[in-house]
């Protein structure tokens, strides 16, 4: 229903201290949507004490919000004016009119307990007095209206209309002496703060303002603002300096005084802003000091841009492909403080969103880490969501089973606690008595156990998707050192999401990267994918208006006001917001920008901030505010900037008095204070890379490596002293400290090392490689370990610590192999044979070999390298075959193994000789291409294998040899009812062995050419896609 009283009636209503009264109001002037207002603004996260807030302190409440409704009611006010007297509202017009306070009409919405703001209208008519123009005439309605109708006394009104006098007659150059009181001390005041002065004869140039001749007295006038503040001390500060630019304005396009404002226009915008952000432009501030906030400035179409994306994804109304978003822009430009911003705000939408950090100091696999950290975090912090974290468990129980679940609580521990097994047992005893380790001990399970930990990966992100909550996968690549195009992990994950469908279309993923990337996403294989769209948002340096919205926020001032100086800085900076922070700290630290206590507002001259200097590159500037801290404080950050972008002080602590750096935990939180560095909890954060790249590049290259051996060696010493829960990751830290003092491109080792140092470092390197790989599947911390651990061997490790050595080269190998880095594989293999004094070294480094062969697809080469090692174990093939021979080969084998059933296999010896093993591992690495490629080389290979399980006892491998040669039988002898035994003999041992990385070699021979001739089709499809499932979660994409 609506309802229209006047406006003295509505002051003193209930309706006026309504909260949501101005709520129509602001959806119907807002420029953007409230979402994309809300991200900006950072307000999404909800408070759940408010109303305990609100009954304390009732009446504090009750003015806060019959303020906000005011200005509310003034916007429309001004609104209706300017479509009454559209020249008052450009400035251009000279009439002088009033607004007459009796005929003021407030219109609303009255529902219930409620009420809405509508409209407001008023009666204008021409002024009676020279003096009164249509502003001044506002500004009384206003001064009114905020001070819920408080008489203007006549003393207050006569100091008023002095001061609108005094202001025409300087305009009109009646009297060039006059100034205010209060514009002339503060002026004087921040000249003699620039200069200094404050000491030695500061003060009573100061006291001398106060006793001015008396003729100069008489000419000076208390401000309107000061006029205001004293005669409405409960006013807000900013509503009197308001109230005060009104009734100092003018209709004719100047202004009277620096602030005045000159057009109706720019009084509706300052009430915009004080409509939507109160706490920054109409309630007194808590804190006068220069805050930016958790704002966006200038981002607002690319908010809208993402939102709009998200929003697809929620309401299932996009095409139905997986959204992939890149964000590009310089250093320092926000990318990554937007993204994170989005991901907060959807996050209270419903959205899952994962973000990973990485360390850049860590030599591991950015994406990879990324991924183990998101996840971690995910499964540490949903619980609280019971209902979803139930449904999200079955999920990952029915897609995964125990063996996915064994596995990837190695890389994500939390896992454990989402599907109810906290104590996961990795060397678990089967029921048959079988020990399935999970140590992973070849080159090519090595390869196996990366693919396996991926696709479980891949599997176990399908299922959280396949519960329907969407996600926000943020991948920041300016802080991890790895694009998406170069991260294959990361491609085949994103190639996985696209091919399926109920994924796709419940993620979204955002990449932050450097403009000079300009290639980005757009250059990466998943940009082909039919399935992806890739939207690219170039992020640019803030342009004026962006940053004179900043500078406004900072300060709690109106644009207008601050413009002036944020052209300087825009100058000054060129609209870097890391320049703009540091510039802006630097004219407060110069007195510069100051803070006057007594207009409670920042204030400055733009005639002096011109004079200040700035570097002409962000390192430069950095540089500067860095080399003025207290040497304790710069030493301890030095320190801290060794470690990367994050620092655990519990590791830190262990490090005081090294190199005279004490009082590290004070220390570090004066960094904090400065903004150098953040803190959470225990750890520290450098505030941006930049940060943390240019303290350390403060000590010179050539002492850097010295520096890490101190603190890498201190840690360790140290150890023993040290937390429990930091144990694991001090050994960590303090290696990779260790390892960054090895030269680089060939370079000449700066530190010499003794021999037992040198093979502590190598030990300690080996260890961490062989944990990277069978704990988190990380090949690339491994590769970074063991090649450490390769170049800290002494010059005569061959002969005096020849394990350490092989074992280091071999590990090296074993990734080499897993990253396809082949060409130096098949070089450091080589080499390595040459330094093998035993047949079983020598015979491990076959199999690398051999499975590189395959894997390059040098089919005959890798078949010549079996025959040469099954000759050097003692089991020779023939160098050809002709069909006759294969025939009579196959029917010697038949007769041989026509006896065995499949119960006896279950209880068969098992093979214990060390050769026999090593041969039937060459063989079973032969790929089941193979078989159709030289289906008689396959079949002799097949008989083989199955004669040395029957003389010498039964392996894993032994199921791929009786499913060969069933196949064999069958398309050779076409004897089916013998391959079909055969086929029953090899699954009986395979699932006696459950080993699971031979399940396709197993699977494909037996159900796809074996059984098929006894048994109906839909079986054997079963088996074949079992067997594609099972072998995928293996990590077997190679086999077939």
């Amino acid at each position: 229903m609506l309802e229209t009283v006047t406006l003295s009636q509505w002051m003193p209503s209930r309706w006026a201290t309504i909260e949501t009264a101005g709520d129509n109001v602001k959806k119907r002037v807002s420029t953007w949507p409230k979402d994309v207002a809300d991200v900006v603004k950072g307000e999404f996260v909800v408070s759940h004490d408010t109303k305990d807030q609100i009954d304390e302190k009732k009446s504090a409440f009750d003015d806060k919000v019959y303020y906000q409704n005011a200005v509310v009611v003034a916007y429309l006010l001004v609104q209706h004016i300017m479509g009454a007297v559209p020249s008052a509202a450009s400035g251009n017009g000279s009439d002088k009119l009033n607004v007459d306070p009796n005929s003021i009409k407030v219109i609303f919405t009255v529902e219930e307990e409620s009420s809405s703001l509508e409209d407001v209208s008023a009666v204008l008519h021409p002024s009676t007095g020279t003096l009164r123009p249509i502003f001044y005439s506002l500004g009384e309605v206003l001064l009114n209206l905020f001070s819920r109708q408080e008489t203007i006394t006549p003393e207050c009104r006569a100091a008023l209309m002095s001061r609108q006098e005094n202001l025409y007659d300087r305009r009109e150059g009646e009297s060039c002496e006059t100034d205010t009181f209060d514009s002339f001390q503060d002026t004087m005041q921040r000249a003699l703060l620039f200069l200094d002065l404050e000491e030695g004869g500061g003060d009573t140039i100061m006291d001398d303002l106060y006793e001015l001749p008396e003729n100069r007295c008489r000419t000076i006038t208390p401000s309107t603002f000061s006029i205001i503040c004293t005669n409405y001390p409960t006013l807000p500060m900013s509503v009197c300096r308001f109230i005060a630019d009104v009734m100092e304005g003018t209709n004719g396009g100047f202004a009277l005084t620096k602030t005045s404002f000159t057009s109706l226009e720019e009084v509706l915008e300052d009430l915009k802003r004080m409509m939507f952000e109160p706490d920054i432009f109409l309630h007194n501030p808590s804190d006068p000091k220069i805050d930016f906030g958790k704002r966006l400035y200038g981002r607002e179409e690319e908010i809208s841009v993402i939102l709009s994306v998200a929003e697809c994804i929620s309401s299932r109304q996009g095409s139905g492909t997986l959204e992939i978003i890149g964000i590009h822009g310089y250093s320092g430009s926000g990318k990554s403080f937007l993204a994170n911003q989005i991901g907060r705000y959807l996050s209270t939408k419903g959205w899952i969103f994962l973000e990973g950090k990485f360390d850049r100091m860590r030599q591991g696999d950015a994406a990879f880490s990324m991924m183990m950290s998101a996840l971690e975090n995910f499964f540490c912090t949903m619980a609280n969501d019971v209902i979803y974290y139930d449904q999200v468990a079955t999920k990952v129980r029915e897609a995964l089973g125990q063996d996915g679940v064994d596995s990837l609580s190695r890389v994500i521990p939390s896992l454990n606690k989402l599907v109810g097994d906290e104590m996961i047992d990795i060397h678990r005893v089967d029921s048959d008595g079988m020990h399935h380790s999970r140590i992973v001990r070849t080159g090519e399970e090595s390869a196996m156990y990366e693919q396996r930990i991926e696709y479980l990966l891949c599997v176990l992100v399908d299922a959280i998707l396949s519960v329907g909550r969407p996600i926000l996968l943020l991948y920041d690549s300016t802080t991890q050192w790895a694009r998406l195009e170069e991260s294959r992990f990361l491609q085949h994950f994103l190639m996985h999401i696209a091919d399926q469908t109920s994924s796709r279309k419940n993620i979204l993923f955002i990449e932050c990267c450097d403009k000079k990337e300009s290639e980005g996403l757009n250059a990466s294989m998943i940009a082909s994918h039919d399935s992806v769209n890739i939207t690219r948002i170039e992020i640019g340096e803030f342009s004026k208006p962006a940053l004179n919205d900043a500078i406004s926020h900072a300060l709690h001032l109106p644009p207008r006001v601050t413009s002036p100086l944020s052209e300087i800085i825009h100058i000054k900076t060129m609209g870097n917001i890391m320049f703009v922070l540091e510039f802006m700290k630097s004219l407060e630290k110069s007195k510069m920008l100051t803070y006057n206590l007594s207009e409670r507002q920042w204030v400055w001259d733009t005639d002096i901030v011109p004079l200040q200097r700035i570097s002409d590159s962000v390192a430069g500037l950095l540089m500067s505010k860095l080399l003025n801290l207290d040497k304790n404080v710069l030493d301890c950050l030095i320190m801290a900037s060794c470690f990367g972008s994050q620092i655990n002080m519990a590791i830190m602590d262990l490090l005081d008095g090294l190199r005279g750096v004490t009082h590290i935990s004070n220390n570090l939180d004066l960094g904090v204070e400065e903004g150098i560095l953040e803190k959470a909890g225990p750890l520290y954060m450098f505030s941006h890379n930049s940060l943390q790249h240019t303290v350390y590049e403060i000590t010179p290259k050539n002492k850097r490596n010295q520096l890490h051996l101190d603190i890498g060696s201190t840690l360790i010493s140290k150890s023993a002293s040290a937390p429990q829960e930091v144990i694991e990751e001090l050994f960590s830290v303090a290696l990779s400290h260790i390892n960054r003092i090895l030269p680089e491109n060939g370079q000449p080792n700066e530190i010499n090392l003794s021999p037992s140092q040198r093979s502590v470092f190598a030990k300690l390197n080996l260890k961490a490689g062989q944990k990277a790989i069978n704990t988190s599947a990380d090949f690339a911390l491994a590769r970074f370990h063991l090649k450490a651990g390769m170049a800290f061997l002494p010059e005569t490790c061959w002969h005096d610590q020849y394990e350490l050595a092989f074992n280091l080269h071999f590990e090296y190998a074993n990734v080499l192999l897993v990253q396809h880095e082949y060409k130096e594989l098949d070089a450091h293999c080589k080499a390595l044979l040459l330094k093998s004094r035993c047949i079983e070294n020598q015979i491990k480094i076959h199999e690398l070999l051999i499975a590189y062969l395959f894997q390059s697809g040098k089919f005959p080469e890798a078949l010549e390298h079996v025959r040469s090692v099954l000759d050097t174990l003692g089991f020779p093939l023939p160098t050809s075959v002709d069909t006759e021979t294969v025939r009579t080969v196959l029917e010697a084998m038949r007769n041989a193994a026509s006896g065995f059933t499949p119960e006896q296999m279950h209880a068969f010896p098992l093979m214990t000789e060390e050769v026999p093993k090593q041969a039937m591992k060459i063989m079973g690495s032969v790929p089941i291409l193979l078989t159709f490629s030289s289906p008689t080389f396959a079949a002799m290979i097949a008989c083989q294998m199955a004669q040395l399980s029957i003389q010498h006892g039964l392996c894993a491998e032994s199921a791929v040899a009786f499913g060969n040669l069933g196949f064999a039988i069958n398309s050779v002898l076409q004897d089916f009812n013998c391959g079909y035994d055969m086929c029953n003999l090899g699954l009986a041992i395979f699932q006696r062995f459950k080993s699971n990385t031979l399940i396709l070699k197993t699977y494909v021979p037996i159900f796809g050419f074996g059984r098929g001739w006894k048994e109906p089709l839909q079986s054997c499809a079963e088996g074949l896609n079992y067997a594609i499932h099972e072998g995928s979660l293996a990590g077997d994409r190679g086999s077939v």
